[in-house]
């Protein structure tokens, strides 16, 4: 089958429930089937897909080249850029923000400050408690 000149007119010739495509995709997924003939049945699929995929090289008889999607612009010239700047500077541009003048003070005043505490000794429970915490804490990096 492989050996055979099937064309794309040809696999769309064929009937809609005994299509031939549709039968060699079936054979490629079909786990009854040997390794090899899946191998052959899905090298024919791709195939067949790459002569129904693939873009024509060269312009057919009575067929127009293909037209582009976008418009070409024209070529930027001083009297155009001087244009865009007139109608740029007509515009609102969004600017930052700029707040001048103006002096935040904090109210009320802080009237108290930080009390200072003594470290605690070791030697009160306070302080054992404490030292075996701090080496609790720790992470473990062993």
């Amino acid at each position: 089958m492989s050996r055979l000149p099937i064309t794309k007119e040809a696999l769309a010739s064929c009937s809609k429930e005994h299509s031939l495509g549709a039968i060699v995709a079936n054979l490629q997924h079909n786990p009854h089937e040997t390794i090899t003939n899946r191998k052959t049945a899905s090298m024919l699929v791709q195939s067949w897909v790459k002569q129904v995929l693939r873009k024509p090289d060269s312009i057919e008889d009575g067929e127009e080249a293909p037209k582009p999607k976008l418009v070409r612009p024209a070529p930027e010239t001083e009297e155009s850029l001087r244009l865009l700047e007139i109608e740029s500077e007509k515009r609102i541009h969004p600017a930052v923000p700029n707040i001048g003048g103006k002096e935040y003070v904090i109210k009320p005043v802080p009237r108290h400050q930080p009390v200072k505490r003594d470290k605690t000794a070791t030697e009160s429970n306070r302080g054992k408690i404490s030292e075996v915490l701090k080496v609790m804490s720790r992470p473990n990096k062993r």
